[in-house]
């Protein structure tokens, strides 16, 4: 007599004995199990037969999370993730068989989002993977294992960001089709068997971006034939492709044809570099032949989503933030302000930080960015942001042309030399720091040099007193924040009680009975 055991644990759950000749699926609160086309009945637990050939749907806010081999009586017609309401998958291992497999799904006027994340394991796929079955942003996330498709992968829906990102693992796929949605390949090997498809009709939110894994194609490559572009970007390392100008590295075909350029595919705007300046310093300062590029802090790069903040991404500057650019190339219009949110706040949770102040004047320079991309300067009145992170938010709409939202981080702690990296405290040691290290003409201090607090090219007393009138301690200092990254949907540690409760009436709960 044979044992199994599929662990799915359902927001919060456990793994415990498996029932003799029949499956056991562990489940969580509020309803949630693995939904087949019958569902749990009070003292039944469904034998395997009862389960082969059905639909499996994961809904109601929740995450399932695999851990084991799927038996094989376990046959899936059809796996939906998020039917109802948001849903997600987390494999850790094993391997899932199914004929095909939806992520969200429209139901109404509801619009329902899935979200599954292969850890390790394989999946098999004997028809397609939709990732965008609702105007939602569903995301398919690969960091392992490997994945099989019979038909196509197919990413789209006619809102929201669709994305599928494989970071590493084996992937081999009929057909990739892209309607509105994203491919990163950033790690790993994607093999096709047929063709990339870009759809038509929606034109944004639609790129492949060729990240450093390696992609194998048929041989005869073909891109009439095999390649339908449209109105969408294709990207290697980040960069869009333009007209006659794509070189594989790192990709190879299967055959003996190699296949070097790509014409007439329009590319799409992309955040290039993004500055903070030093607005109304000496390094600006017009009646010396100085603009504002000459005032960039050559030494700041800006905090990014999922990042620690160090002294490379806040400023000492006296007069607050008040100098912020962007270099985006192929911007699509001439953004205001209204392209643009800010916040400002001092602590790792963004999302309930205040409004910023409003800037005085954002002004877009074409081709003066970086490799002659276009320059967004925005400006604020001197000390409307210091002693605080300003949250900057570059939106994703017409006038930008973006596929998605740009978001990043500066900071300012006025008189603060960056001498431990374990705070920003501003103390004797950046007051000492000043007095002790002096500059002036000819021996002017560089834009960079951590103890001119006032830009003005000398280190003086004046540099002193600065650092002095802006003490801070642990309680009010500039915060090294971190920042959220990409946000997915959490799945909570389990509590002893909700364990005992669940392993008590949980498996008995539900009725089972024929949809």
């Amino acid at each position: 007599m044979r044992r199994v055991i599929l662990c799915a644990v359902v927001v919060m759950g456990l793994c415990g004995a498996s029932v003799s000749s029949e499956i056991t699926y562990y489940v969580g609160p509020d309803g949630g199990s693995w939904h087949t086309a019958e569902n749990w009945s009070l003292g039944r637990i469904p034998l395997g037969a009862r389960i082969g050939g059905d639909h499996v749907r994961i809904f109601n806010n929740l995450t399932v999370r695999i851990t084991a081999d799927v038996p094989d009586e376990f046959r899936l017609n059809t796996l939906t993730v998020g039917y109802s309401r948001d849903g997600g998958i987390i494999q850790e291992s094993g391997n899932l068989e199914v004929s095909s497999i939806t992520m969200g799904r429209r139901d109404g006027s509801n619009e329902n989002m899935g979200t599954y994340t292969l850890e390790d394991g394989s999946i098999v796929i004997g028809g397609s993977l939709n990732v965008g079955g609702s105007n939602r942003d569903n995301t398919f996330i690969m960091n392992s294992g490997s994945i099989s498709i019979g038909s196509y992968l197919w990413i789209g829906g006619d809102g929201g960001v669709n994305r599928f990102t494989m970071n590493n693992g084996d992937m081999m796929v009929g057909s990739l089709s892209l309607r509105s949605g994203v491919y990163n390949l950033e790690g790993g090997t994607l093999t096709l068997r047929n063709r990339i498809e870009f759809g038509s009709g929606v034109t944004k939110n639609r790129y492949f971006n060729f990240g450093r894994g390696v992609m194998n194609l048929p041989g005869d490559w073909d891109f009439d034939r095999l390649v339908s572009i449209g109105e969408s970007d294709f990207r290697v390392l980040g960069n869009p492709v333009t007209e006659g100008d794509l070189q594989f590295g790192d990709l190879f075909l299967i055959g003996n044809e190699i296949f070097t350029a790509i014409s007439g595919i329009p590319k799409s705007p992309a955040v290039v570099r993004r500055h903070v300046f030093y607005n109304n310093s000496l390094f600006d300062l017009p009646l010396i032949g100085r603009t504002d590029d000459d005032a960039v802090a050559p030494d700041k790069q800006a905090l990014l989503p999922g990042e620690t903040a160090t002294v490379s991404n806040y400023t000492s500057y006296h007069k607050g933030i008040n100098g912020i650019m962007v270099d985006i190339d192929g911007l699509a219009g001439t953004p205001t302000a209204l392209d643009f949110d800010f916040k400002v706040g001092n602590d790792d949770n963004p999302d309930l930080w205040g409004d910023a102040p409003d800037p005085i004047d954002v002004i877009v320079r074409a081709g003066e960015g970086v490799d002659g991309s276009d320059r967004i300067a925005i400006l604020w009145d001197d000390n409307a942001i210091d002693n605080e992170w300003l949250q900057i938010i570059l939106r994703a709409t017409d006038v930008t042309g973006l596929l998605e939202d740009d978001v990043f981080y500066f900071g300012n702690a006025i008189g603060e030399s960056g001498n431990s990296t374990t705070d920003a405290i501003v103390d004797a040691f950046d007051i000492l720091g000043a007095r002790d290290n002096p500059r002036t003409f000819p021996d002017a201090a560089p834009i960079d040099f951590a103890f001119d607090y006032d830009r003005d090219a000398e280190v003086n007393a004046a540099d002193v007193i600065i650092s002095r009138n802006n003490p801070t301690t642990f309680f009010n200092a500039l915060q090294l924040i971190t920042v959220p990254g990409a946000k997915a949907i959490p799945v909570p540690e389990p509590s002893t009680l909700a364990l005992l409760a669940m392993g008590a009436i949980g498996l008995l709960s539900y009725v089972w009975r024929q949809q």
